[in-house]
């Protein structure tokens, strides 16, 4: 993992089990100036690629907030995924067979319009490591080691 995406990770970590939904502190206002943001994005995208973008915001029990579900008429697609800490998003799709996320064949595309809309786009790369933050070694889905992904981006 990258010195600096490390430490953005890890700014916003906490041992705190009340803080891993979403930071402390972390309003309904502002979790609802975090969805405007989204639909802005979401928008934006549909205007300048010419494709529909899906809008899921119904997140409970989970580190993120919001996905964009994008797909091209030659069947490419992306899911970004907004998470409730520092702006941060993911631009992935799953792995065939497997619950990974892995790059998605129009993040080219996509990286400059999430990273202009505000948000700092980690790579599904990155997030798929061992998370080793404050807790150490946890458990994730189907008590599989935790990833970074799983911390930041997915129901806990």
């Amino acid at each position: 993992m990258t010195e600096d995406i490390r430490a953005l990770l890890m700014a916003y970590d906490s041992p705190n089990p009340q803080d891993w939904e979403a930071p402390e502190g972390f309003s309904e206002r502002e979790r609802e100036a975090l969805l405007t943001q989204v639909r802005t994005l979401a928008g934006r995208i549909e205007a300048l690629l010419c494709v529909p973008v899906e809008y899921d915001d119904q997140y409970q029990d989970a580190s993120c907030v919001a996905d964009l579900y994008v797909k091209t008429p030659d069947d490419r697609e992306a899911i970004i995924r907004f998470s409730s800490f520092g702006q941060m998003a993911v631009i992935f799709r799953w792995a065939q067979g497997a619950r990974l996320p892995i790059q998605s064949p129009l993040e080219p595309l996509l990286l400059p319009l999430v990273e202009q809309g505000g948000f700092a786009a980690i790579p599904p790369e990155e997030l798929a490591l061992p998370y080793d933050g404050p807790y150490g070694r946890c458990a994730g889905t189907f008590n599989n080691t935790m990833t970074w992904f799983e911390r930041y981006f997915d129901y806990l």
